[in-house]
C-alpha cells in the first residue's frame, strides 16, 4: 500500500474528494490531515482509516459502487417461470419449485418429474436478450 504524502489528491467514501494538508509524524493514531472540496477537515490513520475500528476509507481513486450493489440478488419464488441453463449457452424455460446449495429444482416437462439446473435467471431477463 502506498503511504499518504501532503498534497496528494484523495477521496473519501464519507467525504469525497479532498487533499492531504498534513502528516504528523508522532504516536497520535490519526497522522493524515485532509482538506475536503467542502473545506471540511479531518484526520485519518496512516491506513486512511478515518476511526481506527473502522475499515480504510481514504484513497487514491474513487471507488465507484455498482447500481447492482444496491439491490437484493434475484431469488426465484416458487411456481415462478425462470429460464434455465446447464452451462449458459442453451436455456429453457422451466416453473422453478426449490433452490438447494448448488442447483435450482424446477419441474420437468414430464409429469411428476423434477430437474436440476446449474444457471437460472428472470424470464424477463431471458426475453429482453
Amino acid at each position: 500500500m502506498d503511504e499518504f504524502k501532503v498534497g496528494d489528491k484523495v477521496w473519501s467514501v464519507e467525504l469525497g474528494w479532498g487533499v492531504v494538508a498534513d502528516i504528523v509524524e508522532d504516536d497520535r493514531s490519526y497522522q493524515i490531515f485532509v482538506t475536503f472540496d467542502d473545506k471540511r477537515e479531518e484526520t485519518f490513520t496512516k491506513n486512511g482509516c478515518r476511526h481506527d475500528y473502522y475499515e480504510r476509507t481514504l484513497f487514491f481513486e474513487e471507488i465507484l459502487i455498482p447500481e447492482s450493489a444496491l439491490k437484493r440478488p434475484w431469488e426465484p419464488e416458487k411456481g415462478e417461470w425462470i429460464a434455465v441453463s446447464y452451462t449458459g449457452s442453451v436455456w429453457s424455460i422451466r416453473k422453478f419449485r426449490e433452490k438447494d446449495e448448488c442447483y435450482f429444482i424446477c419441474d420437468s416437462t414430464s409429469n411428476n418429474a423434477y430437474e436440476y439446473w446449474t444457471l437460472a435467471k428472470p424470464l424477463t431477463d431471458f426475453i429482453n436478450e
